[in-house]
């Protein structure tokens, strides 16, 4: 219905005192313009997350948003000889727009910021895992009826750096080890024509919601927004509940 937009990917958020509860994140909107969120599941290996969404304008055809997270990730409780502790902050800005009754547009523009402090080897982490970064993501949806939808997802990463506040060493590929040193920071950990493209499809109902897409390229790991150097088959599956 109009009064409650997907908001995964979009501009939209929950309806006030909403409770959206999923396989993987828990949210509660406050006021109709603010989401309150958790990737709960990252919980039980000791990642901690938060993250709030504020819709700051809209109107009938438009939304504009904007969400703060922070993801906090000790590398101890995975490996012994891990000593790294992460502190990430994505920063994202959104829009959507109603092209027509049934077709609807969203882009973002997503900045994750990282600092580590400690050691650790990025081999057990594809080389991925201690770098900041800029993506920009659009996502096209094509409601075919009140429950059925077909979606659209193409990311980009426009943007990667690593950096450290402790010795850290990276290694993007087998080839090549990347040492970071004391604050430094390198563009050598950059992925080169790092994009995914996702399509899928989803179905609504009263309360319960399910999507399922499926695509190629750069899988991006979500809360920590990684992107992985190689790319490869992308699975994505989500199914959660609204009240």
């Amino acid at each position: 219905s109009d009064t409650e937009f997907v908001t995964a990917d979009t501009a939209y958020t929950l309806r006030e005192n909403e409770w959206k509860i999923g396989l993987w994140s828990v949210e509660y909107g406050a006021w109709g313009v603010l989401d309150v969120g958790t990737y709960w599941a990252p919980w039980f290996v000791n990642i901690f997350s938060l993250n709030l969404k504020y819709k700051f304008w809209s109107n009938e055809d438009w939304a504009v948003a904007a969400r703060l997270g922070f993801v906090r990730w000790d590398l101890s409780t995975l490996s012994a000889d891990a000593t790294a502790i992460f502190s990430i902050i994505p920063v994202e800005l959104l829009g959507s727009y109603r092209i027509s009754e049934n077709w609807r547009t969203s882009a973002s523009l997503l900045y994750t910021q990282v600092a580590v402090e400690g050691d650790f080897e990025s081999d057990d982490y594809q080389g991925a895992a201690a770098v900041s970064n800029l993506q920009l993501t659009s996502t096209t949806e094509w409601r075919l009826s009140q429950v059925w939808a077909l979606y659209g997802r193409v990311n980009f990463l426009a943007y990667q750096v690593a950096k450290a506040t402790a010795d850290a060493t990276f290694q993007p590929d087998e080839f090549t080890d990347v040492q970071v040193v004391g604050g430094a920071k390198t563009d050598a950990v950059d992925v080169q024509n790092a994009v995914s493209l996702v399509v899928g499809f989803s179905a609504s109902w009263e309360i319960f919601n399910f999507r399922m897409g499926a695509g190629y390229g750069n899988y991006v790991v979500p809360a920590v927004n990684f992107v992985l150097p190689s790319k490869s088959p992308i699975v994505e599956l989500d199914m959660y509940w609204r009240w």
